[in-house]
């Protein structure tokens, strides 16, 4: 986000809550395994802001510095955002340096989802790269779709990547798409 000077509005991440009591009541009710979430309150990318009990998701840059974030409530699921400040490029991620493979979900919490999968069926879910995005794009000029900005900035920043796994559903009448992959 940009301020009306031109310069970069600065990111100030909600505060964090002294408990992470509801944070675990609402991702243990989605099924996700204890220890996903250990790892990523851990890794610090993922914690219970005060005084509304949300959960703040976090992105951070290359030099790990948080650059994205976003929160979702524990009490109603509608309601979540974006956190002001945030750089799209940055996306929720759990990430190795030794993978050639991109796994793309929508949400955090799909990505959760699939960390739990993989960890139920005995996979090395955190030898893995998991991205959520920040949002799909329409150019204003011409219309057309862009490639997401998390998405784009993870593949520059992260060569290595060669085979890409998207992971999204769509939302007509609850009918749902197959994963689909591609090759970089």
């Amino acid at each position: 986000m940009t301020n009306t000077d031109g310069t970069k509005e600065k990111l100030v991440l909600p505060m964090e809550n002294s408990s992470d009591e509801k944070l675990w009541d609402y991702l243990l009710s989605k099924g996700i395994d204890k220890e996903v979430i250990n790892t990523c309150i851990a890794r610090q990318i993922l914690y219970e802001s005060k005084p509304y009990h949300n959960i703040v998701y976090i992105g951070y840059d290359r030099k790990m510095r948080p650059e994205y974030a976003e929160y979702q409530s524990v009490f109603q699921e509608q309601i979540h955002g974006t956190v002001r400040g945030s750089d799209r490029r940055y996306g929720f991620q759990i990430t190795c340096k030794d993978s050639r493979s991109l796994h793309v979900f929508e949400t955090p919490l799909d990505l959760l989802s699939y960390a739990t999968l993989l960890k139920m069926t005995g996979k090395p879910w955190k030898k893995m790269n998991l991205l959520a995005l920040t949002g799909i794009y329409r150019s204003k000029k011409n219309g057309r779709v862009m490639m997401p900005l998390a998405l784009k900035e993870f593949l520059t920043s992260h060569p290595e990547v060669h085979d890409i796994f998207l992971h999204f559903e769509e939302s007509k009448q609850g009918t749902k798409q197959p994963s689909q992959s591609s090759r970089r």
